[in-house]
């Protein structure tokens, strides 16, 4: 397993050669996955990440490793997103070559890249999406939660808020207000270590029915 983490940055960086000549050092590298979570015929994927941080050099503690909750049946994909280009490169494990003698031409039932910064995004009114007519697929339906976590991780969002995003799975107003909100609570209430608190919250919009 450690073996698919480590091949979503080889099989990123040169199955697209122009846009591979724009590809970084690893120092701008952010790399996202739901490996951990995801399952592979009842096994762990743990492992991949080991693999991805051994190639790519992100980690945990530089904030660029970014791991994404999902249910386990989930198919397994890796995310490298090259802050300086703004290309990010998907891989999705085809888990019907997991268990068979490792090809790495098979290993991904898809294989992408986008360019997802946000300035090249509003500059151009566009999003990346998969095609039904020509059967292109982007980033397997990951689209909103790679490109917006992978953006704020990029403008330097704390670490405790990017382990917010990480189990929200994606960025929206929801887990922003929520994060404000605890640190508030936070600063403003601290708690013993026998106290606890609970939130009870209303949207915005909220009206009472009549």
């Amino acid at each position: 397993m450690e073996v698919c983490g480590a091949e979503s940055r080889h099989r990123g960086d040169f199955h697209d050669h122009e846009k591979a000549k724009q590809m970084p050092g690893a120092r701008q590298l952010i790399a996202l996955s739901n490996a951990g979570y995801a399952e592979i015929d009842d096994q762990s994927t743990m492992a991949a990440l080991d693999g991805l941080s051994k190639i790519t050099r992100v980690s945990r503690g530089a904030n660029t490793l970014v791991e994404i909750h999902s249910a386990p049946r989930v198919p397994l994909w890796f995310a490298v997103y090259d802050k300086r280009s703004g290309y990010c490169v998907y891989l999705q494990v085809d888990p019907e070559h997991c268990s068979k003698p490792l090809k790495t031409a098979k290993l991904f039932s898809i294989r992408s890249i986008e360019k997802i910064n946000t300035e090249y995004l509003y500059d151009n009114d566009t999003f990346p999406a998969s095609d039904t007519s020509t059967g292109y697929q982007a980033f397997g339906g990951n689209e909103f939660r790679i490109v917006s976590i992978a953006n704020a991780v990029a403008a330097g969002a704390p670490a405790s808020f990017v382990r917010a995003l990480e189990f929200h799975d994606h960025y929206c107003p929801g887990v922003t207000s929520g994060f404000i909100m605890a640190n508030f609570a936070k600063a403003n209430f601290p708690a013993t270590s026998t106290e606890s608190w609970f939130v009870q919250g209303l949207q915005p919009g909220a009206r009472k029915t009549p």
